[in-house]
């Protein structure tokens, strides 16, 4: 079976969409949770900016040590099916990999901490904003800030490049950005 970009795709939309859908809450003293159990939904987004505004195509080009001017805009997209309607997606993808950036603004808190509960040891904590989490298995980066979750995933890196210091370097933007 060839997986295609699409397939991909849709797979990280509904990663983001089920986190954002759970309605559990982190168990005490379970995995690496950096957000408490009482964080809850606001229905005002933590900010109006789009997944290609807190990612922009010189943080990719610093994340990557590529040449300025190397990476352009990304494709913006809305996330339809989820239970956030302020969420966007970013997309880029060019000879030097393929990149995907997606953006809760308004229930990211409270996606945060049930996606730390889910993944439990699975995830190393990160001290960026008011927490961040990176998951090695699946190469992906959760970055939290108030109601906003960052999620920070390439979906191909060509090189030698591993993608945790990129991915970690990308979330720390786009949260120095809120």
């Amino acid at each position: 079976m060839k997986i295609t970009r699409r397939f991909i795709l849709v797979l990280l939309v509904l990663s983001i969409a089920v986190t954002a859908c759970s309605t559990s809450s982190p168990s005490e003293g379970g995995g690496p949770s950096a957000a408490p159990a009482s964080v809850a939904a606001d229905a005002t987004p933590g900010t109006d900016l789009t997944a290609c505004e807190l990612v922009v195509g010189s943080d990719i080009e610093a994340a990557l040590g590529l040449d300025g001017g190397t990476v352009g805009e990304g494709d913006v997209r809305p996330v339809d099916h989820s239970h956030d309607a302020a969420a966007s997606e970013c997309q880029w993808s060019s000879d030097w990999g393929w990149l995907s950036v997606g953006v809760t603004p308004t229930i990211g808190g409270t996606a945060f901490a049930d996606s730390a509960e889910q993944l439990g040891d699975r995830a190393e904590a990160l001290d960026i904003g008011d927490g961040s989490l990176w998951v090695d298995d699946i190469g992906r980066g959760y970055f939290h800030k108030g109601s906003v979750l960052i999620i920070v995933q390439f979906l191909t890196l060509h090189g030698d490049r591993t993608p945790r210091e990129p991915t970690i370097a990308l979330g720390t933007a786009a949260i120095n950005r809120l």
